[in-house]
């Protein structure tokens, strides 16, 4: 009857604490300018992270009305260690360039970590006759899963 308490209390320090081991994953897709010109090259980053990403598999773009992919993707991971705690996010870069004028929306990509598969927010891209003046990043973010 004695060992009860003492259970309890592991269960009631452990759970907590592995808990807040198992960070969730984060997706996020951002463009480096959500107006450009229809000869300007732009680019579409689709970043993971998370504690655990082993089982990343290349995101998954959707058709891409009015835009197309020129390069990518190139890779990017990071580690990091901090005060016991690590983190890793991993960006999958792709260049794209317009192929006319007009107001475009890059659909939600699609990433499988595991076996579950996360979606970005879709993506609104203006391309005028000539580039805008000063781009400005724009990020649309996803931390739910759908599978």
């Amino acid at each position: 009857m004695k060992a009860y308490p003492a259970i309890i209390l592991f269960w009631a320090l452990a759970v907590p604490a592995m808990a807040a081991d198992l960070q969730e994953v984060q997706i996020s897709a951002t463009v480096s300018a959500d107006t450009v010109g229809v000869q300007d090259q732009f680019q579409l980053t689709v970043r993971v992270s998370g504690s655990d990403l082993a089982d990343v598999a290349p995101p998954r773009l959707p058709r891409l009305r009015g835009l197309r992919v020129v390069a990518g993707p190139s890779i990017s991971t990071q580690f990091q260690w901090i005060n016991g705690r690590s983190s890793h996010s991993k960006s999958f870069i792709y260049v794209l360039m317009p192929e006319t004028e007009g107001q475009f929306r890059i659909e939600p990509v699609e990433v499988q970590v595991g076996n579950r598969i996360y979606r970005t927010e879709p993506i609104d891209v203006r391309v005028t006759a000539a580039g805008a003046a000063a781009p400005a990043a724009v990020t649309r973010t996803s931390i739910g899963s759908v599978r």
